[in-house]
């Protein structure tokens, strides 16, 4: 991964980043493998000069029409292949504060306390989170829940969907 890949996915800074990554490559336990060929930069950012334009299009479209769920995933796919892109990173914040507050709407409130209902051997394969256990809220799992809040709350949408809990 890129560092601003990693930036991205773990929600950090660019300086925590590189401060971390120094830190395991002094001590031996993270190597860099290397940088990508200018070549391949150039071509990289050709190729996404022309799809960025199309993708903020169709976020636009989707969030006009109401769909602020894909438009949070579109937009997610673009900060992921160009994270510096601030038009980019500012309609993805907007859409996902929108998209929180679409969320909680009963059942999916922060006091609620989500329940497995299916059987344990119908688990298998399932990701739940480790919280969802009958006793603890939506607002305590997302507390120590190692992902950001509007994903959490996809998965625990995702779930609640799928007939794997209810409240």
């Amino acid at each position: 991964m890129s560092v601003a890949e990693i930036c991205y996915n773990m929600h950090a800074s660019p300086f925590h980043v590189y401060g971390q990554l120094y830190e395991l490559v002094s001590q031996g336990i993270a190597r860099i493998s290397g940088e990508a060929p200018e070549s391949f930069r150039h071509e990289e950012s050709a190729e996404l000069s022309d799809v960025i334009p199309e993708s903020m299009a169709t976020a636009r479209s989707q969030l006009r029409a109401g769909d602020v769920e894909s438009a949070v995933t579109t937009l997610q796919k673009m900060v992921e292949k160009e994270p510096k892109n601030t038009e980019a990173r500012t309609l993805l914040s907007s859409a996902e504060d929108k998209l929180l507050k679409d969320m909680y709407t009963p059942p999916l409130l922060p006091y609620a306390v989500p329940r497995v209902i299916i059987s344990e051997d119908g688990l298998t394969g399932q990701q739940l989170l480790s919280r969802m256990n009958g006793e603890w809220d939506v607002s305590s799992i997302l507390s120590i829940c190692p992902f950001r809040e509007i994903d959490s709350l996809r998965m625990i949408k995702a779930l609640l969907d799928r007939g794997i809990i209810n409240f």
